[in-house]
């Protein structure tokens, strides 16, 4: 709102009667008009930010003559460091050098970069950046300068968290009473956090995002949720980035501003976090992979999505290491492919021999990380003339700890055991029988880590095509081969243990389970023992079995879940879901088949891991399910296992505890059965009561009595006879 008095008008304008046209000026109207104006659209502010500007301190002064010099050097400078420290940067960024009254520099330099993420990558490599031996940059973002350089006394320091903290994260899971599980699930716009306990007959509701919708919200998310992998956060995909919800009540904790992200992966331990847009890498956009530090929401470093995967397929392109120190990737170069290592959180390439920032030059196809040890397992492919090759790998050291040449092979695939203890390399051999003829095997190595000179058994399997090899869950060494017989088109699970008992050690086929070859599904509880064979996305039979120390294989129960496209084992291995799931819609695309094929029967269904159905929900539109993850167990390997062999005592314990927890469910059900029936009687003596004082009701009921009245009526019996088929028959 603009005012305009008497005194900002000329003579020219009062000559001409201009003020005859100005309002009275009334600051509660302007205020009122202000604050309508408001409501439709913010106003327009000026922004003071430099988000993508760097401040540096600390480059030579030089005069008008060799300012141009000093330019070129300092752009050689930096470019030489980014590509020494892997830096992706647009080369075109733009250095500004004030200068002074008789033109010469003052030692310091304005760097603007392309965007943000850029500019807090470039300056962690500028900082403390040695020009030579008596020039050393220092170097800020020009938006923290002012309150670095303010007055001491009045200083704020920065805060060095700017995020959330841990408490009361995992309360919810140290503090429950019963240890009972949780999931979420999405169907239409709802999203609903459960607790479930068998005891009880309904799983009961947590939360399904009323604050939210308290606050104007239609839905608390229109895209899809998951747990992070240890179940401290409930993460929420949304078109401007990723948001995390945790705590008791489910409270925002942070965001992460990443448009249109795909696909999210957790370190370990939960304390960084990739975000991947789904772009390819042949878009080669700049800040497609984005890892954040989760407390803080610090951006440690972006990348183009790389054109290689580690694993094969979409995602994911990055690695973590077990406990999070280390990430790693694949590389396309022009002398063949290479793995980068990354150190967290500084986002540098692990060093070499030298102690210089190097990548490993291997030349690979495929690399994995051992689920408990920091060592790398890498394929190099072979050529017809040349074997493959496979190396296990310290990091960071390098050091090779074993490797192993296959001549032949045409796919390879590899399977860690869950603890580390063993190493798989499933390798396809192709071989030339006789002139024309080519024949297939699948070759299994097993590599024992834990063993010295760590030693490998050899399995071919010729008779059979394997379709999948799962190693059990837990402390067993015992894996599992789905395998197809070729010659008489049938189906078998092969089971193997991998002995290390007394003298005998190899790798030994223990017995096997005869399939239908719609089962197309095998799952290990993540207790071990335990598994469940399934046929998804048609008849949805479901197998629950058992293979018992003694490495005999028990079938527990047959059912079925018909249509059921999803199986998910609840983190203590005490529950199964069953899932009938249809795609989540996309802006983008249209409804799938998949969509009609499945919404008929779109819900999802609990069980107990022997086969007993505890629970069925049918849900419209039903996209998701999600058992919580729990945390590692604080208790270590022998522990476990003792408490195993001890089973029977601790099931007595716990056998009381849930006879206990159901008799006070029942005592509270019948209370409230009691209670809703008091309070329905007496709302119905009183609705009674008021029905007694009405005329009509006396005339209703002195009518209805009359019509009822059996001497009102006279009762004849009439018998109406029809012949329905008549039959001659000729008697001798």
């Amino acid at each position: 709102m603009v005012i305009i008095t008497k005194s900002d008008l000329t003579q020219k304008d009062l000559d001409s009667g201009l003020m005859e046209w100005l309002s009275d000026h009334d600051e509660s109207k302007d205020q009122e008009e202000i604050a309508r104006y408001t409501e439709n659209e913010a106003p327009i502010t000026l922004s003071t930010l430099f988000k993508s500007t760097v401040f540096a301190a600390g480059l030579p002064i030089v005069a008008s003559e060799k300012f141009d010099r000093l330019c070129e050097v300092f752009r050689r400078i930096l470019d030489k460091e980014f590509d020494k420290k892997k830096c992706d940067l647009q080369k075109n960024y733009k250095i500004e050098m004030p200068r002074d009254d008789k033109d010469s520099t003052v030692g310091v330099a304005f760097l603007t970069f392309a965007n943000h993420f850029e500019a807090q990558r470039a300056l962690r490599h500028i900082n403390k950046l040695k020009l030579d031996v008596s020039h050393t940059l220092r170097a800020v973002m020009v938006d923290d300068f002012d309150l670095i350089v303010s007055d001491g006394a009045n200083c704020v320091p920065a805060p060095k968290s700017v995020g959330f903290t841990r408490e009361d994260i995992r309360s919810w899971w140290f503090e429950g009473e019963r240890m009972r599980e949780q999931y979420v699930i999405r169907y239409a716009d709802q999203t609903e956090i459960h607790w479930f306990d068998p005891i009880e007959s309904e799983p009961s509701l947590i939360y399904s995002g009323e604050r939210e919708r308290a606050e104007g919200k239609r839905v608390w998310t229109d895209q899809k949720v998951e747990w992070s992998p240890n179940g401290s956060y409930l993460v929420f995909y949304r078109r401007p980035g990723i948001a995390l919800y945790g705590g008791p009540n489910f409270e925002l904790k942070i965001r992460f501003e990443h448009r249109n992200v795909q696909q999210v992966s957790f370190s370990p331990g939960e304390e960084y976090l990739l975000t991947w847009d789904g772009t390819s890498g042949q878009e080669k956009h700049e800040n497609s992979i984005c890892i954040w530090h989760v407390i803080t929401g610090e951006l440690l470093a972006t990348f183009p999505t790389p054109e290689m995967s580690p694993k094969g397929g979409d995602f994911p392109h990055f690695l973590w290491n077990h406990n999070g120190q280390y990430i790693a990737r694949l590389n396309k170069c022009a002398d063949g492919n290479e793995i980068l290592v990354y150190k967290l959180p500084e986002m540098v390439l692990i060093s070499d021999a030298e102690g210089n920032p190097a990548p490993l030059k291997y030349g690979a196809e495929k690399f994995d990380w051992s689920p408990t040890d920091d060592i790398l397992s890498v394929v190099i492919p072979g050529t017809p003339d040349t074997p493959a090759r496979l190396m296990l790998i310290d990091i960071p050291s390098r050091r090779e700890l074993s490797a192993r040449n296959v001549y032949n092979v045409c796919g390879t695939e590899m399977h860690w055991h869950p603890r580390g203890d063993c190493f798989c390399l499933r390798t396809t051999i192709c071989k030339k029988t006789g002139k024309k003829g080519r024949k297939q095997f699948t070759q299994l190595e097993i590599f024992r880590l834990r063993e010295r000179d760590v030693p490998v058994d050899t399995i071919k399997i010729e008779d059979a095509t394997v379709r999948k090899l799962v190693w059990e869950e837990g402390g067993n060494k015992r894996f599992a081969l789905v395998v197809k017989n070729e010659e008489m088109s049938t189906f078998s699970i092969r089971f193997y243990r991998v002995s290390d008992e007394g003298t005998a050690r190899d790798t030994v086929w223990v017995t096997t389970l005869d399939t239908q070859p719609q089962m197309n599904h095998m799952q290990w509880s993540p207790c071990g023992n335990y598994f469940v064979l399934a046929c998804l996305g048609s008849e949805g039979t479901l197998l629950f079995c058992n293979l018992t120390d003694n490495d005999k294989v028990e079938v527990l129960f047959k059912d079925e879940h018909f249509m059921m496209n999803m199986v998910k084992w609840s983190s203590c291995g005490r529950y199964l879901a069953t899932c009938v799931n249809v795609p989540m819609p996309s802006h983008s695309t249209v409804s799938s088949s998949d969509t009609f094929r499945y919404s008929a029967e779109a819900g999802f269904c609990i069980w107990t891991f022997q086969g007993r159905r505890l629970c069925v929900s049918r849900k419209e539109n039903f996209y998701s399910f999600e058992f919580r993850p729990t945390p590692p167990p604080l208790i270590g390997i022998k522990e476990i296992e003792n408490i195993k062999k001890n089973m029977k005592e601790y099931s007595r314990k716990y056998d009381l505890m849930d006879e206990k927890a159901r008799e006070i469910y029942h005592a509270q059900y019948m209370a409230k059965r009691k209670e809703a029936k008091e309070i329905f009687l007496k709302e119905a003596t009183v609705l009674l009561e008021w029905l007694s004082k009405q005329e009509l009701y006396w005339e209703f009921k002195k009518g209805w009595d009359d019509f009822f009245d059996q001497r009102n009526w006279e009762v004849t019996e009439d018998v109406f006879e029809e012949v329905i088929e008549v039959k001659e028959e000729v008697l001798d």
